[in-house]
């Protein structure tokens, strides 16, 4: 009997060997599907994660083409702003010689007209000595 004791036993315990083992196998395993679930998340998080990525890059290149596109229109409106202060500049340059030659016309005309005035002023001062004689 004690064989078959004996045998029982090894039994009894190679059953709770085997139910040991179960449960670690059961706890393995649970262990791996939260891991697995976490990894999905972290995959879930990359891809969110990286699709932010790539539409902040568009953003970003369309920004800067809107920079460059802004640069562009400051660096014609300077180079009109300076064309128009030089011709503006040719214009007051113009009109002060204008002024200019109109003060020397205006001038020589009173000059002309006194001379003539002188003329007349003679030519009548002639006359009337002439009449006198």
């Amino acid at each position: 009997m004690s064989s078959s004791f004996s045998l029982k036993t090894d039994f009894e315990k190679e059953k709770a060997e085997v139910q040991n083992l179960k449960k670690k196998l059961e706890k393995v395993q649970l262990e791996e599907s939260i891991l697995n679930q976490k990894l999905d998340i972290a995959e879930l998080e990359k891809m969110y994660i990286y699709n932010d990525l790539v539409k902040n890059e568009k953003e970003m290149k369309a920004k800067n083409m809107k920079i460059d596109e802004l640069k562009s229109h400051i660096r014609f409106a300077k180079e009109l702003f300076k064309k128009q202060q030089k011709d503006i500049e040719m214009l007051r340059a113009t009109q002060q010689q204008k002024k200019k030659n109109q003060k020397s016309l205006n001038h020589g005309k009173s000059c002309w007209r006194f001379v003539r005035n002188i003329e007349k002023n003679e030519t009548s001062l002639q006359k009337t000595c002439d009449k006198k004689e």
